[in-house]
């Protein structure tokens, strides 16, 4: 094998690499959509999902097929890195819930979403849902598809039926999964020994590690850089998933 076909095989090989990490990545954002849809526009999904399990399947058989040729060449053949571990594979880096009203919607758009964006973490909202999908049901289907699951813990969050539904539902695809992915975020300064009467037992700060995100919090995370509360939020957002 010349040269210039070694080139050759070596430009497609890193062409198609890509090309099959992005349609990976657009066939997991149709079968999300699937899981969502309404019968019919299943059906159209279905046939979609197909073309583009096909698409991947013919770039798989191509990229084997060039290894191979570039080992009888008597080329080394480096094979990419391997696939993310289970506790990565998740159509978005976190979910949050409890942002649907005041003073947790206004902080959640000001506060939270523009730092999300700034470190690349990709977030969806528990109570968003396509027309015709019950709220719940759309929780559920993006619970079981976020890395971890913000809980905007106010007064009033625990007082919504719905969302006091939705943070048992988070639980409980944590008991399920048994990985710790439920992360409690009080909005106000409490005291952790002693939190106010309106906070669950389940989502005591005895019970589950919060993060404080109150103005005492936030002023002292500002003095002592190692007691942020904000850096503590990022860094349990990348870390590896705990075990339940």
């Amino acid at each position: 094998m010349t040269s210039p076909d070694v080139l050759l095989l070596h430009r497609e090989r890193d062409q198609l690499r890509p090309q099959l990490a992005e349609a990976r990545l657009f066939r997991n954002n149709l079968r999300h959509q699937w899981l969502l849809a309404d019968p019919f526009t299943r059906a159209q999904l279905e046939i979609r999902i197909e073309q583009i399990d096909q698409h991947i399947r013919d770039r798989e058989w191509r990229l084997d097929e060039i290894d191979a040729q570039l080992r009888q060449g008597g080329e080394e053949v480096v094979q990419p890195p391997p696939p993310p571990p289970p506790d990565l594979a998740f159509l978005y880096d976190v979910c949050i819930s409890g942002g649907e009203a005041e003073p947790a919607l206004t902080w959640l758009w000001e506060e939270l979403v523009p730092r999300l964006e700034a470190v690349g973490l990709r977030f969806a909202l528990a109570g968003e849902a396509p027309p015709g999908v019950s709220r719940l049901d759309s929780a559920q289907h993006t619970f079981t598809q976020s890395r971890r699951v913000l809980a905007l813990l106010t007064e009033g969050y625990l007082a919504s039926n719905s969302s006091r539904f939705e943070s048992i539902m988070a639980q409980a695809e944590s008991i399920r999964s048994g990985l710790a992915r439920l992360i409690p975020v009080f909005l106000e300064d409490i005291d952790l020994e002693y939190p106010p009467a309106w906070v669950p037992l389940r989502l005591n700060p005895l019970v589950v590690n919060p993060v404080v995100l109150g103005p005492a919090a936030l002023a002292r995370g500002q003095r002592i850089p190692r007691l942020d509360p904000w850096a503590k939020l990022a860094e349990t957002l990348r870390g590896p998933l705990p075990t339940t």
